[in-house]
């Protein structure tokens, strides 16, 4: 699900990594709304999206956030959690910085747990 160039210098150390199973992209795209024909495309296996349990795009674990807010409802407050976790696999220190581009009236905050 990526396209691209591979650096391997970078890829033998990447530094954080984001933990996902086959089986979390596929409750991904079925609750991304494919079918489960084109789930099979995309993963050569045989899914029925309908038994399957349902993951919203926001609930993966990846480094790319976009949550689906119901505009027509704008008085209504709305709170969101979007959990991430991550495993530094760095030898040594390093620094991470969260970077935010939040769209008009939205509030985010950031609470790290740990690291």
């Amino acid at each position: 699900m990526a396209a691209g160039h591979v650096d391997p210098v970078r890829a033998a150390d990447p530094g954080l990594v984001y933990d996902l199973t086959e089986d979390d992209y596929i409750r991904f795209l079925c609750g991304s709304d494919y079918s489960s024909d084109q789930v099979k495309v995309i993963t050569t296996r045989v899914v029925n999206c309908d038994e399957t349990e349902k993951m919203y795009p926001w609930e993966l674990n990846y480094p790319a956030i976009a949550v689906r807010i119901n505009a027509s409802r704008p008085s209504k407050l709305v709170e969101i959690s979007v959990p991430r976790t991550v495993t530094h696999v760095s030898d040594g220190a390093a620094t991470y910085t969260v970077k935010i581009t939040n769209p008009g009236d939205t509030v985010v905050f950031i609470s790290l747990e740990k690291i």
